[in-house]
């Protein structure tokens, strides 16, 4: 009866290892065929996954989940929620170009800067978590112009410099 049972004990504990060990391949062959533009190293970092022509969505360990639709990036702060962190539009060579906001993790839109091929023109706002604003100013070739003005975080004007229109 006791070599019964050990038999028994054995075989049982065979299958199952012998299981985990087809789930684990599964596994990994699902994961190389399903996000074949990861790029293979000793840690995958990031795997970038086409949903559609105008959907790629990646998932970085260190970054989160960013997507880009229809052009627009949006890049997430880590963790279950999709609370966005980036977003605004890429040119042809994947550099910023248009209206890009920044959030707070708790949805609170922090800077709105404008871009063209990847460098920051226009006016720019940026604000206090608080929703205060905390300065303007206004870019040209990434490169400070005009009037900036500084605010407290209670909303009170603390500076204001004018650094001319250099070419």
């Amino acid at each position: 009866m006791k070599k019964f049972i050990l038999f028994a004990f054995i075989g049982v504990f065979t299958f199952s290892c012998k299981e985990n060990s087809d789930t684990e391949k599964e596994t990994v062959t699902e994961k190389e065929t399903a996000n074949n533009t990861t790029e293979k190293t000793d840690d995958v970092r990031a795997t970038n996954i086409e949903i559609d022509s105008n959907t790629v969505t990646t998932i970085d360990k260190t970054k989160g989940i960013s997507e880009v639709v229809d052009g627009i990036y949006t890049e997430y702060y880590p963790g279950d929620a999709k609370k966005i962190k980036f977003q605004g539009p890429k040119d042809a060579n994947g550099q910023r170009d248009g209206k890009w906001l920044y959030f707070s993790e708790d949805g609170v839109e922090l800077s709105v800067t404008n871009y063209i091929h990847g460098k920051r023109n226009g006016p720019t706002l940026v604000k206090y978590p608080n929703g205060n604003i905390h300065y303007t100013g206004e870019y040209k070739n990434d490169k400070t112009v005009g009037v900036w003005t500084t605010y407290s975080p209670e909303g009170v004007q603390t500076s204001k410099k004018d650094y001319g229109n250099p070419e």
